[in-house]
């Protein structure tokens, strides 16, 4: 485990950050000053998916994996947290439903096979649409490159 420290100056007065090699959740400006001391190879590169400032939660490590990024479920200081717990329950929701319609569960009511067959179309598609979205926002934190393949995906 790789352990520095970086001295940053603020309002005249120094403040010591301890770099964690198991923390990926930062504040922008923790990230920011981090990187103000580094060299360019080695800076921790900051993946945005708004144009606009997201401060807090955004998960950011030199080597980050797809173990993170799914770790980050379950961490609420993430700025993703409720949005990537509502797209996991939706999709799940929308999946389960496929499935139910794919058997054609009685539940439904319908008494043609064609009303099935349209729900089915209809249903798969938000659950695909959901679970792409669910992926991108799991997984842009990757890398920049990740970041616009998953885009151009979802």
């Amino acid at each position: 485990m790789i352990s520095e420290a970086v001295i940053i100056e603020l309002d005249k007065s120094e403040v010591q950050l301890e770099w964690d090699d198991n923390r990926f959740v930062w504040d922008l400006s923790e990230l920011e000053n981090f990187n103000r001391y580094k060299r360019k190879n080695d800076k921790i590169e900051i993946v945005k998916k708004h144009d606009f400032d997201a401060n807090l939660g955004i998960r950011a490590h030199p080597n980050m994996t797809v173990g993170k990024c799914l770790a980050s479920i379950f961490m609420p200081g993430c700025n993703e947290f409720i949005f990537i717990l509502l797209y996991l329950g939706f999709a799940i929701y929308f999946w389960v439903q496929t499935g139910f319609i794919a058997f054609h569960d009685s539940s439904y009511g319908f008494k043609m096979d064609d009303s099935y067959n349209f729900m089915l179309i209809a249903t798969l598609t938000i659950a695909i649409c959901i679970s792409t979205t669910l992926v991108y926002v799991l997984f842009y934190s990757l890398s920049l490159k990740m970041e616009q393949i998953l885009r151009d995906v979802n």
